[in-house]
């Protein structure tokens, strides 16, 4: 149960931090709703209303400041809810069941479009895992670059958290080919950073040979070297 001083404290210092994250509120209202409804105690209740209040206006100020665009499918979803409790407690053509009304459309019309991009978004992740898994299919893992693997990696775990539900990861039957990417992927990191600390040591290498007998001393090859130190100095 929520005390009423930690209940001025949120209101007096997490809101403050949270007014630019229409997801935080919300959250925080929810939460303090929760609170209210379980609580026996008159004073409790009183001081978790004054909060919502408090809560209420803060949303309806970061909602107007930022906008729909700035809410994800959830926060859309429960400003619609909160539009169609609001609305049922105004008289039809009135202004203010109007207003509301016009907001839900907008809401309404903004959510359905998100969504659809959700969709869309997710086929365009779905093909892509297949692509890529084609590939290893038909060549290796060898035929991917390292960016791939880390993206094949992260498109193969969050299908796998989805499809596992109330299981685990490790019972998916994508648990093997994740594994084989996984390893891929722990090559290609581990070829790169030793590729990396070789270049450097050549680098450096370079750097001390044009110290000591000039640029004009480099190979063809050394003096690409150089070049490209300088480049990344720039």
């Amino acid at each position: 149960m929520l005390k009423t001083d930690k209940i001025q404290l949120i209101v007096g210092v997490d809101t403050s931090e949270g007014v630019r994250n229409i997801g935080y509120l919300q959250a925080e209202y929810q939460r303090i709703l929760e609170a209210q409804r379980r609580t026996n105690s008159f004073t409790e209740t009183q001081a978790l209303g004054n909060a919502l209040g408090v809560l209420r206006d803060k949303l309806a100020d970061a909602r107007k400041e930022y906008g729909l665009a700035a809410m994800n499918a959830k926060e859309l979803g429960q400003y619609q809810r909160e539009l169609r409790a609001e609305k049922s407690n105004y008289t039809p053509n009135t202004d203010q069941h109007k207003e509301v009304s016009l907001e839900l459309e907008k809401v309404s019309q903004k959510l359905k479009d998100v969504n659809s991009n959700s969709v869309a978004a997710e086929a365009e992740q779905v093909a892509l895992r297949a692509e890529l898994q084609k590939t290893i299919a038909e060549f290796g893992t060898e035929a991917l670059s390292m960016k791939q693997l880390q993206t094949l990696q992260g498109l193969m775990y969050n299908e796998m958290v989805k499809g596992a539900k109330s299981g685990t990861i490790a019972n998916s039957e994508h648990a093997a080919s994740y594994k084989q990417v996984v390893s891929a992927l722990a090559k290609a990191e581990s070829e790169t950073s030793k590729s990396t600390i070789v270049e450097k040591a050549n680098t450096q290498a370079v750097l001390a040979s044009v110290k000591a007998n000039g640029v004009l001393s480099l190979s063809l090859v050394d003096m690409r070297a150089y070049h490209k130190s300088l480049t990344a100095e720039i």
